[in-house]
């Protein structure tokens, strides 16, 4: 009898201190795939290149003042397609590329571009690159620490296991004060 008392104290306890999120049933048949929302897709730029394939830019800080010697990297998927560094005036020119989507990188600074041939580019797309450098940059870190547990979960859960602890003592204790009491009623004339 007293282990049922324990099971069922410790089992009301992880049942208070479990998320809700944890218990419901999987969305069973269904794709587990990630729906994307726009806020989380990058923004591609579109870029007319100019003739013989030639983008030109200019890199700045976040105040607006150009950076003199920031390594510029023209990546297309996993590839590094160019390589470039800017001037005193914060300024970059590569030729050789073709038309498609490319990454633009500096040390502190990450874009999407959309280059287009001068024949084939949108009325609206733009005829350089900006780069503004930011002093922080958090490319794809997960700020949600413990494998995506957040704060609020892992207080509750960490209080729950406490209260878990601690009930399952005092459960204990109550069955040895049962057990002394019973033991002195069959001491007792």
């Amino acid at each position: 009898m007293k282990h049922l008392k324990t099971a069922a104290i410790s089992l009301a306890c992880l049942g208070s201190m479990i998320p809700h999120t944890y218990l419901q049933a999987d969305n069973l048949g269904q794709s587990k795939t990630r729906i994307q929302k726009a806020a989380d897709l990058p923004v591609v730029i579109d870029v007319a290149l100019t003739k013989g394939g030639t983008v030109s830019g200019l890199v700045v800080d976040s105040q607006g003042t150009a950076v003199d010697g920031a390594i510029v990297s023209i990546r297309q998927g996993k590839s590094e397609v160019a390589r470039t560094v800017t001037d005193k005036s914060g300024v970059f020119v590569v030729k050789n590329l073709r038309g498609g989507v490319y990454q633009v990188v500096t040390a502190k600074a990450l874009g999407a571009y959309r280059f287009w041939t001068p024949a084939a580019a949108p009325p609206l797309a733009r005829a350089k690159i900006v780069i503004v450098s930011q002093d922080t940059v958090t490319r794809g870190q997960n700020l949600i620490p413990f494998g995506g547990v957040n704060w609020i979960t892992l207080a509750t859960v960490g209080g729950g296991i406490t209260t878990l602890i601690f009930s399952i003592k005092n459960a204990s204790d109550l069955n040895n004060i049962e057990s002394d009491v019973e033991f002195l009623k069959s001491k007792s004339p």
